[in-house]
Parts: structure tokens; sequence; C-alpha cells
């Protein structure tokens, strides 16, 4: 944003042990702000499958060594320090440790050693080991990877994994290969990973495979297209069948047009088939379903935004793990919003939302206040008198209380 001051965004998604990449979706944005050559603060807000979450950080660097400490507030937090050491030109040593207390299986403690080291200019090898201890398992895993510069513009990654967990006296031996690459132009991002994991112990042997790919391509200066497809597999090898199989497929439109700023629409379409794991099932459905949404702003005066958003998801569900009849599926969101300029610094925004399926009708609204820190950058709490979010992928009914919000702008 300026010479000292960046703002970020970030998204992942993660296949847990038996295959489902939505056991850990989420998505952040923050800030971070840079007082000298040593000396770094950051800020994030973060919201995913396992809560939201507010997290600042603290980065130093001094004589070749960089130290990072970071701790959050919220269900989704998770507190860390991390440093790295430049032993020498093109080789580096790394290490962090995690404690992660809002995991639904207990707290998490996780430690990570590893090295870095570049042979030429297009070829890094790394490894590094990880120690994990939760209420229910302690692990120990290490990785054996490479990056490489290939030609237009990729770079290519593998890696090796082999690891144990151990509840007592019984352990899970996990063995997984991965082969991915990345590749980014000025109009075009592009990213893929393919994974097979084995995991074997007494009365269980899996096979899992799994692979995650997006892009983002700007048509013009008006038009960007969005995409992502993600597949997981997993195989009993025990006794034969599914053990649980996941597809999630996202493709979305963005137009904001160059001569008119003051319009913004953003279209995207879903698609989710999920099988769940049978160590899932508690709280979890097996679904496959359509989500079609609609969001739009516009610029009405300097001080004045209005706009809404309408979405549809349509599909099935069945009660019992891979097997039953299928329910029908059907969920409607209309909301209204209006955002108002106070000041130059702060803004008040009020949401209308209505939410209906088959069988109720939900409606309410939410009501927030936001400081702008800088021309592109802003932060909001309010409160959602709702138990429902705008976002029908997670259509649960526990949405109300208290949130915080960090807003970007390209």
């Amino acid at each position: 944003l300026r010479d000292h001051t960046t703002l970020y965004a970030r998204a992942q998604t993660t296949a847990d042990d038996r295959g489902a990449y939505k056991s850990n979706d989420l998505v952040g944005v923050g800030v971070k702000r840079r007082i000298n050559d040593t000396f770094a603060l950051s800020l994030e807000a973060s919201d995913g499958d396992r809560g939201s979450a507010l997290t600042s950080g603290v980065d130093v660097s001094v004589h070749g060594v960089n130290l990072n400490v970071s701790s959050g507030i919220g269900s989704g937090a998770v507190s860390q320090f991390s440093t790295s050491y430049s032993v020498a030109e093109g080789r580096e040593l790394y290490g962090s440790y995690a404690v992660d207390p809002d995991r639904t299986d207990g707290q998490r403690n996780l430690l990570t050693l590893g090295q870095r080291r570049a042979l030429g200019n297009h070829l890094d090898i790394f490894t590094e080991s990880q120690f994990g201890k939760d209420d229910r398992y302690a692990s120990v895993g290490h990785v054996f990877g490479l990056d490489f510069d290939a030609a237009n513009d990729w770079r290519i990654r593998g890696s090796v994994e082999y690891g144990d967990n151990r509840d007592n006296a019984d352990g899970i031996a996990r063995k997984a290969v991965s082969l991915g690459g990345y590749r980014q132009t000025e109009d075009l991002k592009l990213s893929s990973r393919v994974e097979y994991r084995e995991d074997e112990g007494t009365g269980l042997h899996t096979k899992q495979y799994l692979t995650s790919n997006s892009f983002a391509k700007r048509v013009n200066e008006n038009r960007r297209w969005l995409g992502s497809l993600n597949l997981s597999w997993t195989n009993d090898a025990l006794n034969g069948g599914r053990e649980a199989g996941y597809a999630e497929l996202d493709i979305g439109h963005a137009y904001r047009p160059v001569t008119n700023d003051r319009l913004n629409i953003v279209a995207k379409y879903s698609y989710l088939y999920d099988l769940v794991g049978a160590d899932q099932k508690a709280g979890r459905s097996d679904e496959r379903s359509h989500l079609i949404s609609v969001d739009t702003l516009y610029e009405l005066t300097p001080r004045w935004e209005i706009g809404g958003k309408l979405a549809v998801k349509q599909g099935d569900r069945r009660l019992a793990r891979d097997g039953g009849p299928w329910l029908g599926l059907n969920l409607r969101l209309a909301l209204a919003r209006a955002r108002y300029s106070v000041t130059n610094t702060w803004d008040v925004l009020a949401e209308y939302r209505w939410l209906s399926d088959d069988d109720t009708t939900r409606r309410g609204v939410l009501v927030g206040g936001y400081r702008n820190v800088s021309e592109r950058f802003k932060v909001g709490v309010g409160y959602n008198f709702t138990d429902f979010d705008d976002d029908l992928r997670s259509d649960g009914y526990d949405n109300r209380g208290w949130f915080i919000d960090l807003v970007g702008k390209y």
C-alpha cells in the first residue's frame, strides 16, 4: 500500500486423514507494517471450518537470523514461534513450534525442524521433521523434497513423506508422495498438485488419492475468472470398498468496469460431492449439491454504497453414510446491504438477511462499524443478530454473535 505497509490475502484447502478437503478450509486477510529494517508487526483475521480468529505477530531479523512470534484469539487461533537462519549463501536452517488449543480432538502441539539448500539457480532441496502431540496421538513425520524452476515460469515441487501416529500401543504408519506445480504470469495464475497416501495400522490399511487445482485469469481490466477443482478418494485395502470421497468444483467471475468503477459484480458456481469417512460421521452427512450466488455492490454517492446477494443451493443429503435414501436439500438466501461513510475515516454497515429452506424461514439483521486504515484497507467489528452465515457452504445455525472483518480493495 505504501513503502512500509503490505496488505495480503490467503486461502487454503486441506485434506485430512480420511480425504475430506473440507476439514480445514480457511481464508484470511491481513496487514503487515515494517517499522525498520529489523522489526515488523502484523495483524490478520481469518475464518474457516475450525472457526474465526484474530492473530497478531512480530517479525525480527538480526544478522541473518529471522524470528517470528504470533498469537491469536478466537476458535480458529493458533499460537506459533518460528525462526530461520542463513548458514551460508544458498543454505538455510528453519524451525517452528505451534500450539493449536481449539481443535475438536484436543490441543495440538507441533514442532518442525528443517533445512533448505539451493543447488544452482533453479533447484532447491529441503528436508524437515515434524513432531506432534495432541490429546490422542503422538506423531513423527519426515519430509524430503525439492523445488525446481522450470521453463515457462513454472515452479515444480515434489516431496516424499514418512510418518507415524501413535495412540498408546497402537500406531498408524503413513507413506506419502506428492508432485505439484505453480505458474504465475501477468494475466494468469495456475497451480496443481497430486498426492498419494497410504496409512497402515492395527485393523487399518487405506489408500488415498488427492489432487488440488486452481487458476486465476485476467481477461481484461474489467473482468476476471477464478476457479478450483479438488478431488479426493480413499479406498479400504483390507475390506474393500470406498472409505471416503470428495469432489468440489468452483468457478467464479468478477466484473468491475474501469469506466464505471462504482459497480462491482461477482458471480460463482460450486458443485460439491462429499462421502463422509466413517470416523468423521458425527455431525456430518453425505452430500451432493449445486450452489449459485451473485454479489453486487454499487457506489450510489461518495458517502452511500448499496448492494445485495442472491444465492441458491440445491441438492441431496442422506443420513446413513454411503447408503440409504437421498433427501432433498433446498436453500435460498437473499440479503440487502447499505454502507454509509460517516467521515473519511469511519463507515457504518447494515444488512437485512433472509434464508429459507423447505421447512423454515429465518430473517434478521447484521450491523457493523469500520475504520479506514488506508485507501485500500479497512477493519471492522459488528454483531450478527441472525444465526446463519451468508455463505451457504456452511449451512449450520450457530453464527449469531460478534465478528471482526478485514476488507481490502483492488
